[in-house]
């Protein structure tokens, strides 16, 4: 396997343990995320901080997870194809104006409302205030219908809490109480 890396002057991973941390419960609910390690670097055999290696999310990547190229990724906060926004306006064209149980019916017709649930558990458990940050992937299932799947890629702000306006790792948590 050949791995390309990216270095930054700056580090932005709030915390590489509770990223991770938060990858690791992404599994464990069931909620889609790309793969990830941690990284342990040294640089003239002096050893850096630890970095967490997280797969890039990006057309390749999903190739790769699912064998074959029959696909169309949305990516939010990205420039996207126009075919990716047409998909995504039409699916949320055919729940928009439903209430209740009906929007549901009509949304699980085109998402995989299971994963919705567990990117849900997963964002409220692990505390994670910037969740729209992942993509939805578009799949036709088993009968050629459209289906999107949601992605969870940044998780970086997860078991955080605000103060004063400052968003920060330590404080009283109330997953990580030991950090007081």
């Amino acid at each position: 396997n050949t791995y390309h890396a990216n270095f930054f002057s700056t580090f932005t991973d709030f915390n590489p343990f509770t990223h991770a941390l938060a990858f690791d419960i992404a599994n464990i609910v069931g909620a889609v995320v790309p793969s990830h390690f941690m990284i342990d670097l040294y640089v003239n055999d002096k050893q850096q901080p630890l970095f967490l290696g997280i797969e890039h999310l990006s057309e390749r990547t999903i190739k790769n997870w699912l064998q074959h190229d029959n696909f169309d990724l949305f990516i939010y906060r990205k420039e996207n194809s126009k075919k990716s926004i047409t998909k995504f306006k039409q699916i949320m064209r055919a729940v928009r104006g439903k209430k209740g149980e009906a929007a549901l019916d009509e949304l699980a017709k085109y998402y995989d409302v299971n994963n919705v649930i567990n990117s849900i558990i997963l964002n409220a458990y692990v505390a994670n205030h910037d969740f729209c940050q992942g993509a939805e992937l578009f799949l036709k299932d088993e009968k050629n219908n459209l289906k999107m799947t949601s992605i969870n890629w940044d998780l970086d702000h997860s078991f955080m809490q605000e103060k004063g306006g400052e968003w920060s790792i330590r404080g009283d948590h109330i997953f990580f109480p030991m950090l007081n």
